[in-house]
Parts: C-alpha cells; structure tokens; sequence
C-alpha cells in the first residue's frame, strides 16, 4: 500500500480514525501534519508531528513519530518520541471484517515526560459495498497507560473511534468519524467529530485536510488540520 493508496487511512492523517491495513511491505513512507486546535479554556495549540512509517514484514509496520506542541496551550509531551508497531492478523472476507493490533511506546523525551508510556489499539475495517474502495466502516479501541502521572492526570486513558469511508471520486476520498477520548487532564473526556478529505497528489504522494469539533457542552473546542504523505519507492 504506497501513498497513493490515499484510501488506506492513518492516524491523524486528516481525523482519527484509521483502518486495519499495514503500510507497504519494505517501502519506507514520510509521513508529517500540522493542526491548529483551539483548546476548550480559550488557550491555542499548534502541533507538528513528523513521523517514518515502515513495512518491515508483510502485514506488520513500524512507526517512529516526534510531535511538537506550541501556542499558548499546556505543551506537555512536546518532543516526546513515539514508537509503535501495527500487526494486520485477519483478512476481510464477505461476512468478517480485517482486524489489526498495535502496540505503542511512548519514551520520557518530551516535555514533563516522566517513565514510559504504554498504548493498545484494536483496529477493525469492512466494506459495506462490492469492493473494499466502496463505502468503509471503521472502528478503533484504544488504552493507553501513563507511567508515572501528575496530581491531575489519569493513569490510564480510554478511547473509541467509529468511522467511515468513501472515494468521491477516485482519487478523492471522504473521512468521517466521530471519536470518544479520555484526555491527560482528569477532568476532559472529549467527544470529537470530524470530517476530512485524502486526495492523491501524485503516484507517490497524498495531501490531506480536516476539521474537528468538540462537542462536550462543557469544553467546546475545534481543530483544522492539514497532513502530507510520501513514499520512497
């Protein structure tokens, strides 16, 4: 699956959701986004993330991501090294979905990073239509445990995903999702809905944009990010 798979969905690239599939085999991709968020207490976040994506066996993908926060918001874990590995287990067939695992490390680099972090993610996929580039169903469950917290920050964190997908046309494809997220802070469990568009920009290349907004009635916020993929053949 090169870049110009623009239907093969990434984190963050433009919403949340992603689906079951691994990167190419043995073909190294760059992968970078930069989103504008407008935090819930009126603060502004803007965050860089380049990260390297790397099949390194069939069906499995490493992945090496660095996010840099700046603005007026709480920078925590700016810097912060991310490495995590995603295993697709299961094909879908007519009547069963594919399902992947990954397992992410996040290492004490960043800002007030204390200890290692630890993420789970179980991803499913399956296409509603004739062909798996027709209309798309995504669902993601996600833990992740942190280390060593602060006063106000959980030890452990829950999210749900459910997403969709569809080309309109070819080369362009809609992303919608709607994302249940427990944040860092004890007192934020945001409920976020996006939606997004991934186009192929050349055979090699796809350029994403998105929105989100927060739709907690007591921490209102919204995000716009833009992302960019690369593979080296």
């Amino acid at each position: 699956m090169q870049a110009s798979d623009h239907w093969n969905l990434e984190e963050e690239l433009p919403t949340e959701v992603e689906d079951a599939y691994a990167s190419d085999y043995l073909t190294p991709e760059l992968q970078s986004l930069f989103r504008y968020e407008h935090l819930h207490r009126g603060g502004e976040h803007f965050v860089l993330s380049p990260r390297l994506v790397y099949g390194f066996a069939r069906e499995w993908q490493g992945k090496v991501a660095i996010p840099f926060i700046f603005g007026s918001g709480d920078n925590t874990g700016s810097g912060t090294v991310s490495l995590e590995v995603l295993h697709q287990f299961t094909q879908e067939f007519t009547y069963s979905p594919a399902l992947a695992f990954a397992i992410s490390l996040g290492l004490p680099s960043g800002v007030r990073s204390h200890g290692v972090d630890t993420g789970l993610k179980i991803i499913g996929t399956k296409a509603l239509g004739k062909s798996y580039l027709e209309h798309r169903i995504h669902i993601n469950l996600a833990w992740n445990h942190n280390t060593d917290p602060n006063v106000n920050e959980r030890t452990d964190r829950y999210a749900a995903i459910l997403g969709y997908s569809h080309p309109i046309p070819l080369d362009l494809v809609l992303v919608m999702d709607f994302a249940r997220e427990q944040e860092l802070d004890r007192a934020r469990t945001a409920n976020l809905v996006e939606v997004g568009f991934r186009r192929m920009l050349t055979p090699v290349s796809v350029v994403s944009l998105g929105a989100g907004l927060d739709v907690s009635k007591e921490f209102p916020g919204f995000r716009v990010t833009v992302g960019f993929q690369y593979s080296f053949e």
